[in-house]
């Protein structure tokens, strides 16, 4: 793993635009291809109360053109240019993801530069992309169960924090935008100095450099405004809600509050979700699944964040008298994990997973580009990197008792049930 990533890190040419854009630049030339991933600090979390859902609705509006190039011609030229793309949004940043021969080098660059500079924010547009929204929450989220209760959950779970609202909006937020909302978005937060741009593939670094400066280097500087974030209050007791909907089988999950992923518990913490939950040989499996037969499935959910998140296991259970026994199996499993620190196999084992599948992740342009501006953004610095191996390294059996006595208890809990609507 340390291998692995020094060899990446030592590779990365780096250097800040004169408009305060992040450049990374790694060259691969196994391929005659490139990846180009555009990492926004623009979530969720950069919105306000009755305006929920902007950031995403941004991600949709970057795909209907600038300046020079007008509506749908971004997939359009690069398709023809044989490239692909993507994008996501989730609490904490906006990912613009770009996969193309890397001859076509040039013409990404415009096509990026120009909806980065003079987007096309237009009524038309505006009404149109809005539907297309709605249409998604009422598929994505009212239609499924989980992702409902994944939206009470942190909804309950959180109650000043822009964490409390889901990535895509509340419903009656989505109705009330106005175009002057997004506009207004748009010009406080889409300014070169919160963007990280990552170019992986078979290029020269000094040219591609070179080229970034032509491109990115005159886009205009406008100065945000400092996020000014609600401080969640130490949860004191456990939180619970329920949700009864169509359902074949009853679940539950429960969210505990964890720190950002700049505190030091992060690696502890993730030591512990796969000694806990991570396939079926983890601690909740063996017991909800195999042994006990109260689960279909048990599931984990701790990533990166640049506030204090949530750690979330999701337990789907076989009947409905499983619904209080499945609770109380797996606090049970968090309460030995309290009492007893782990076997150093066991510890062992959660490392070399760890390991594995961080060196399986950079195999690809994609998932090293991926690696590189997460780091940056998640933890300050893309040479943070270097640091992982030593992190997980110095994790002992005690660090991992110390962090369910300190996180895993019920004061900290908040816990939404789904309950099977009657026949």
């Amino acid at each position: 793993m340390h291998d692995h990533i020094e060899k990446l890190v030592d590779s990365v040419y780096s250097s800040k635009l004169k408009n305060g854009l992040q450049v990374l630049l790694h060259e691969d030339h196994t391929l005659p291809h490139a990846v180009m991933h555009t990492f926004w600090q623009i979530g969720a979390r950069n919105e306000q109360p009755g305006l929920t859902g902007l950031a995403h609705f941004i991600e949709h509006m970057m795909f209907n053109g600038g300046k020079k190039y007008g509506p749908h011609q971004f997939d359009e030229i690069m398709e023809a240019h044989g490239g692909a793309n993507n994008a996501y949004t989730n609490q904490n940043i906006t990912v613009y993801q770009n996969s193309f021969p890397a001859e076509a080098l040039a013409i990404i660059f415009d096509l990026e530069a120009d909806r980065i500079a003079y987007l096309n924010l237009n009524k038309a547009a505006f009404a149109a992309e809005r539907k297309v929204i709605a249409s998604e929450r009422r598929t994505t989220v009212e239609s499924d169960n989980f992702e409902l209760m994944s939206e009470m959950l942190w909804a309950t779970a959180f109650q000043s924090h822009p964490y409390r609202w889901p990535v895509i909006g509340w419903h009656e937020d989505i109705q009330r935008w106005k175009l002057r909302d997004l506009q207004e978005f748009y010009r406080r937060h889409y300014t070169p100095k919160n963007a990280t741009i990552v170019l992986v593939g078979d290029f020269d670094a000094e040219a591609a450099m070179r080229l970034c400066e032509s491109y990115f280097g005159d886009i205009p500087l406008r100065e945000a405004l400092p996020l000014a974030l609600e401080t969640e209050a130490p949860q004191t007791c456990e939180r619970r809600a329920s949700v009864q909907r169509p359902a074949q089988l009853p679940a539950f999950t429960c969210g505990f509050h964890v720190p950002a992923s700049t505190h030091p518990d992060y690696f502890a913490l993730h030591l512990f979700e796969i000694v806990l939950a991570a396939g079926q040989s983890s601690r909740c499996y063996q017991r909800l699944v195999d042994r006990e037969q109260v689960a279909v499935w048990v599931r984990s959910e701790y990533s990166a964040s640049l506030d204090p998140g949530l750690f979330i296991l999701t337990v789907q259970l076989r009947e409905e008298r499983g619904l209080p026994a499945g609770e109380k199996l797996l606090y049970e499993e968090l309460q030995k994990l309290s009492e007893e620190p782990i076997t150093a196999s066991e510890l062992r084992k959660a490392k070399n997973i760890c390991q594995a599948a961080f060196v399986r992740g950079l195999t690809t342009m994609a998932s090293k580009a991926e690696a590189l501006g997460s780091a940056a953004l998640y933890f300050g610095d893309y040479r943070k990197l270097r640091e992982l191996k030593h992190h997980y390294d110095a994790v002992t059996s005690n660090d991992i008792q110390r962090v369910a006595q300190k996180y895993f208890h019920s004061q900290n809990r908040t816990v939404v049930t789904l309950l099977p609507e009657p026949d």
